[in-house]
């Protein structure tokens, strides 16, 4: 009875569930995206997210991020006949804070843990399989190259590399160029050796405001405190409002 009381308290309070659907996002994104958005989709993996985003409203652009070799592929497929493939761009690459090439551990073709990084802490039980070479760019050398004005929402899911992605963004963030950013936290913050409070630092030195999600809407974080640092699964957003 108190385990089921405790899970059910991580529930309401945002904490410890990864299905979209019941942890805040999708009912996030259902008040969120309007037609003609932009939205980047960083670390896609086989293209969950942005099949939900593309049910959601009309000629949106879907910039798609994936490194890991198999899960691209499974995601380019996913969208072979998919009837608003012609809104999704598909890159088989990384975004981090430079250009460049580094190795990806490999739990599994298709595996969610898949990482930069040796899930040491958050799964230490799992050995990775192998390594695999993977390409990675800026996002503000992605947005220059594709001449990219404006994105509406950056939705990143890349297992303890957050930090860098946003950090390959400060030009793009300090000029307000980025109306959202969402963002997992968890068990891979350790993993890299990287902390809630250094993403919310690098946002709020750009104007962004952070907010927690939970399945019935959103709390904001007006002052960091040590006791959002605890390594617990949840889903935050940022934005400039």
């Amino acid at each position: 009875m108190f385990r089921k009381l405790r899970i059910s308290c991580d529930w309401i309070r945002g904490y410890r569930f990864g299905d979209p659907a019941r942890n805040g996002e999708y009912r996030f994104l259902r008040s969120y995206i309007a037609d003609g958005m932009v939205v980047f989709d960083v670390g896609a993996h086989i293209g969950d997210s942005t099949d939900y985003v593309l049910s959601l409203g009309r000629n949106l652009e879907v910039h798609c991020f994936e490194p890991a070799p198999a899960a691209y592929a499974a995601l380019v497929r996913r969208f072979t006949d998919h009837p608003r493939a012609k809104q999704v761009r598909f890159n088989n690459v990384g975004l981090s804070d430079s250009s460049g090439i580094t190795t990806m551990k490999i739990y599994g073709d298709l595996a969610g843990c898949n990482s930069l990084y040796e899930r040491r802490f958050s799964f230490p039980s799992l050995t990775p399989l192998r390594e695999e070479v993977v390409v990675l760019i800026a996002l503000d050398q992605y947005l220059s190259d594709k001449a990219i004005p404006h994105i509406h929402l950056l939705k990143i899911d890349v297992e303890g590399h957050e930090f860098k992605v946003l950090q390959g963004a400060s030009s793009a963030l300090q000029a307000g160029r980025i109306d959202c950013v969402q963002f997992e936290y968890g068990g891979s913050f350790l993993d890299a050796g990287l902390k809630l409070e250094d993403i919310y630092k690098l946002l709020s030195r750009y104007g962004y405001h952070l907010f927690r999600l939970f399945p019935f809407g959103r709390i904001p974080v007006r002052a960091f405190s040590p006791k959002l640092e605890n390594y617990q699964h949840s889903n935050w957003i940022a934005t400039r409002i």
